[in-house]
């Protein structure tokens, strides 16, 4: 099976501490797993020795599959009999060794030392239906104290920006679409090396310019006296303003087209299913073309050009 350059260097790397940061279905368990094998073909160690740990018991259960499965084979292809009584080992040890989450081992820690830790001895690790359950009641008590208006000016205009975000996001039936428009950020995010720095550089990336398109597109309205202010010069201004958008569109459909190419790459090479890609690639083209409404909507609601929208714009090009 063919690697990339740097999927041979984290296979091969050896007396030095690694960090490989790579995105969902990249092929981080096949890498992890090709080391691991590798390592002990040479007697590096032995595979009860390894501390292996994974984000989700589905994964965990593959890699031991997959090292019994690399290790199995080897053994069969060996003709040594002290390589092939290596190996043997290797394979009892295998159903005990420390493949597991980051949860089962932390939790495996903590009962092994229950006599000297402030932990309740019968608490458990929680049902993945019980995380979801949580995330949501976690989610309902933000909202709830977001919705209370605080004292101070500073703290009110950010709750002026949390009606607007549920008012943008919500519907008449309550906060549902909101709930789910969070959580859906939420996951993809995880599916990032590192999910907080991947929201920041999207906001530093696109807002500002943006916002400044916006501002320059509400400026050239308002410029005009009332009496001429029109649905059809709103038009004329925005079509003004499409040769920019049009190019900023442009290069965010080249960067996701590539990012899905890449990722169809990946996942055919590691032999994956590659439906997600046709899923992201809906979801972008869903998102922009509700995005481009909101631009509209936030630029000229207020009729004159001097409603909230107005005030929305400037309070985030101070």
């Amino acid at each position: 099976m063919q690697y990339t350059e740097d999927q041979k260097k984290a296979i091969e790397a050896r007396h030095r501490n690694i960090l490989v940061a790579a995105a969902a279905g990249s092929g981080k368990t096949r890498v992890l797993v090709d080391r691991i094998i590798a390592q002990l073909l040479a007697r590096e160690c032995s595979v009860d020795e390894m501390l292996v740990v994974t984000f989700t018991n589905a994964a965990a259960t593959e890699m031991r599959e997959r090292i019994d499965k690399a290790l199995q084979k080897k053994l069969l292809e060996t003709d040594d009999r002290e390589t092939a009584a290596w190996l043997e080992r290797q394979i009892v040890l295998l159903s005990g060794a420390s493949i597991c989450t980051f949860h089962a081992f932390c939790q495996k820690v903590i009962r092994q030392n229950i006599d000297v830790i402030d932990v309740d001895p019968q608490f458990r690790l929680a049902s993945d239906q019980e995380m979801v359950l949580m995330r949501r009641d976690v989610l309902e008590e933000l909202l709830e104290t977001s919705y209370k208006m605080p004292e101070d000016e500073a703290g009110k205009a950010k709750w002026q920006d949390f009606l607007e975000f549920v008012d943008d996001y919500g519907d008449d039936h309550g906060d549902e679409a909101v709930y789910e428009a969070v959580l859906k950020l939420y996951h993809f995010c995880q599916s990032q090396p590192f999910p907080k720095a991947w929201l920041r550089q999207q906001q530093e990336r696109y807002e500002r310019e943006l916002l400044e398109i916006i501002r320059q597109a509400h400026q050239e309205y308002v410029a005009y006296p009332e009496d001429q202010r029109s649905l059809i010069l709103k038009v004329q201004v925005v079509l003004g303003k499409t040769n920019v958008l049009a190019a900023m569109e442009k290069d965010c459909d080249a960067e996701v087209n590539n990012i899905c190419s890449q990722m169809t790459a990946i996942l055919k090479a590691n032999g994956r299913d590659t439906a997600i890609v046709r899923e992201v690639k809906k979801t972008y083209t869903d998102k922009k073309a509700e995005l481009k409404q909101e631009l509209i909507r936030q630029t000229y609601s207020g009729g004159d050009g001097s409603g909230s929208a107005g005030h929305w714009l400037y309070d985030r090009l101070e």
